[in-house]
């Protein structure tokens, strides 16, 4: 999973935390970590971005598929235009006809 991620990708990845623990005498102190945790938690965090991109990409399919990616149209103010348009060629038609007299 980390070979397919795009340097944006990687610049996501949050801190991965790993555990120190600090065991023994001040004379012979031991050090252990615990990685599995930490690999546990960037596997977790690679699949919640992997999860959250093929959402957005079906998201996008899908909206697609339903054509609600298409621009709305005001139908009230195509309506209203066609209302007004008789009434102009009338006025129009009433002018033209003052002006010619």
């Amino acid at each position: 999973m980390l070979a397919k991620l795009s340097p944006s990708d990687m610049s996501k990845v949050k801190n991965i935390p790993i555990t120190a623990n600090v065991s023994g005498s001040f004379q012979k102190p031991s050090v252990s970590t615990d990685l599995k945790q930490a690999s546990t938690n960037l596997a977790n965090q690679l699949a919640q971005m992997e999860k959250e991109k093929l959402l957005n990409k079906g998201k996008d399919m899908l909206g697609g598929l339903l054509g609600n990616n298409a621009v709305p149209t005001d139908t009230t103010k195509v309506k209203e235009e066609t209302k007004l348009d008789p009434v102009k060629s009338v006025i129009k038609g009433i002018l033209k006809k003052k002006n010619n007299n």
